[in-house]
């Protein structure tokens, strides 16, 4: 399928043996065509088809979709010849074509994400071609599309578009294998298209089909050095944070920075016994001009304010440092729309020491995370296991100390 009607034009997709698609344009020795399958559209050589009674054409539009799922196939014409098929090929329409088809083939009638890494690995090593569909030549837009659809899911053609299905995760590890991961241009649009693997690799089109290391940045291309693709970043939206009292100031800091960093204005609930660090705080970004609105700070009744904002539409994500009991509640408030939620609740951390380790060392780092603070921190050590060779000399320093 070509952009205008000429051999010099450039290539922008490819129909397969047995795709469907109607005539929206004519010209001599070309017709415009719109694909059935992703409403794509383009150019073909007139000699390049078959047309198809209205009969017929119902009939092809019927059929339970079935794909030839072999790199290289063959379908055998009725006059006995041999016909050369890639995978991916319609062979449900083989009858309506006349041809006979006798390989390996995949139904389209339920998607399995479990086979999209499977089937995607078929194309590994295929030159990049853009415009391309096929296991000789294929754009990393193609590739998705196909690997979807031999996986029992129809996608539309362009990175773009295919971006407008699913939801957005907010971090890589939030992720399962098969899932799309795009990337833009400079100007902010999508150009790029990869499938994610396991443990942070990703298949994709570039000058071949490959696998390279994803991280949060995006495509690390270890062969270059250098990351040749830059992962999307936008921003979730408004952020609603608790923070504990232990830490008034620290904890307005791991709330704030990332909030911000990520483009999200952020509404602060600090402690109701705490809450002067975070007030002054304020104070000082209203002194330097900071844009208005960027930053709030509520404090009050946590039955007042905090149910109020957990149950508020507004906030897209909901984080806090506090309690198991509290962030149950806070979760259970949140469900009244799909936010995202990031808690640090509690704490039973056990501190343990082996019969080999440096007593001395062991015992000073035991006294620190279980006062530090006071004792109030969620890390503090709340259970001691001691090899018994070591457990009463142990006991007597930690005393001492």
């Amino acid at each position: 399928m070509r952009a205008n009607p000429e051999d010099l034009s450039e290539l922008v997709s490819q129909l397969l043996y047995g795709e469907v698609f109607k005539i929206i344009d004519q010209r001599k020795k070309w017709i415009k065509v719109r694909c059935n399958a992703d409403d794509y559209t383009g150019w073909i050589d007139r000699k390049q088809y078959k047309p198809l009674s209205a009969q017929e054409y119902t009939k092809a539009l019927e059929n339970t979709p079935v794909y030839s799922s072999d790199l290289v196939d063959f379908v055998s014409t009725a006059n006995g010849m041999l016909k050369s098929i890639v995978v991916g090929s319609s062979v449900h329409n083989c009858a309506i074509l006349g041809d006979t088809f006798e390989g390996q083939k995949r139904e389209h009638n339920h998607h399995n994400s479990e086979l999209i890494i499977e089937q995607a690995l078929m194309y590994l090593g295929s030159p990049y071609l853009w415009g391309g569909k096929t296991p000789f030549g294929i754009d990393c837009s193609g590739l998705t599309q196909m690997v979807y659809r031999l996986s029992g899911k129809t996608i539309p053609r362009d990175a773009k578009d295919q971006a407008l299905l699913g939801e957005t995760l907010s971090f890589i590890e939030e992720s399962k294998p098969g899932d799309l991961a795009f990337f833009d241009n400079s100007e902010g649009k999508i150009t790029h298209v990869g499938l994610i693997m396991k443990d942070n690799y990703i298949l994709h089109a570039h000058g071949e089909v490959r696998i390279d290391r994803l991280d949060q940045t995006g495509i690390f291309n270890k062969d270059k050095n250098t990351h040749t693709h830059k992962l999307i970043s936008q921003p979730a939206g408004v952020v609603v944070a608790y923070l504990a009292w232990n830490f008034p100031l620290l904890n307005v800091a791991f709330k704030l920075g990332p909030a911000l960093a990520a483009g999200c204005s952020i509404v602060l609930k600090p402690s109701e016994v705490s809450p002067l660090s975070a007030y002054i705080l304020g104070e000082i970004l209203n002194e330097i001009n900071f844009p208005s609105g960027v930053v709030n700070i509520l404090t009050g009744k946590p039955d007042e304010v905090a149910v109020t904002l957990s149950q508020s539409k507004i906030p897209s994500v909901v984080t806090m440092i506090g309690s198991t009991a509290t962030g149950k509640k806070v979760i259970a408030d949140s469900a009244s729309s799909i936010k995202k939620l990031s808690m640090e609740l509690g704490g039973n951390a056990p501190f343990i020491v082996f019969d080999d380790a440096d007593l001395v060392n062991a015992i000073d780092l035991a006294v620190a995370i279980k006062y530090g603070n006071s004792g109030q921190i969620c890390v503090a050590a709340n259970r001691f296991f001691i090899h018994e060779n070591i457990y009463d000399e142990f006991v007597k320093g930690f005393k001492q100390k």
